[in-house]
């Protein structure tokens, strides 16, 4: 995305304010892999998620992520770049196939721990099987849903319509 020098040194003081703050919760080898998340371009959310926290850390997190003043920091954007951001955060929340089939193994493998001889669990996919289908269901919406540039066109023009 494209930035203002203004809106830079907005994004750099949040930076040099919250991330370190963030960084003195996590462990040396948990900040590590965090660094290593965010280069590799994954939201927040997603790089705490795949990390082991502990219950304070998470609590900790929590508190100093509420404590961001995003306002300020979405109101310095124009609408163009407002529009880019909830594209791109939209994409951000999104689970992928791989997390959505990891919660459902995880799910059978306890289920199957705790209830082994359920009824019908000897005809029940496998979470290989079933994460097969979770793809071949993510593949088979992306054909009838709006491409990112299809949104922001119909975006513009309400946008558009609205200001005359």
């Amino acid at each position: 995305m494209e930035l203002t020098s203004g809106q830079e040194a907005l994004i750099e003081e949040l930076k040099s304010k919250y991330v370190p703050e963030i960084e003195s919760i996590l462990f040396p080898e948990q900040r590590e892999k965090f660094e290593q998340s965010i280069q590799d371009g994954l939201s927040l959310r997603k790089a705490f998620k795949s990390m082991a926290l502990t219950t304070q850390q998470k609590a900790e997190l929590s508190a100093t992520m509420k404590t961001v003043p995003k306002g300020a920091l979405f109101a310095a954007l124009t609408p163009e770049q407002k529009k880019e951001v909830f594209m791109n955060k939209k994409e951000m929340f999104m689970p992928t196939p791989e997390e959505i089939a990891e919660k459902i193994k995880i799910g059978m493998e306890s289920k199957a721990m705790y209830a082994p001889d359920a009824p019908g669990s000897e005809t029940a996919l496998t979470p290989d099987e079933i994460a097969e289908k979770v793809k071949l269901g993510f593949e088979k919406k992306k054909e009838f849903m709006p491409s990112i540039e299809e949104i922001k066109e119909k975006i513009s023009a309400k946008m558009e319509a609205l200001t005359e």
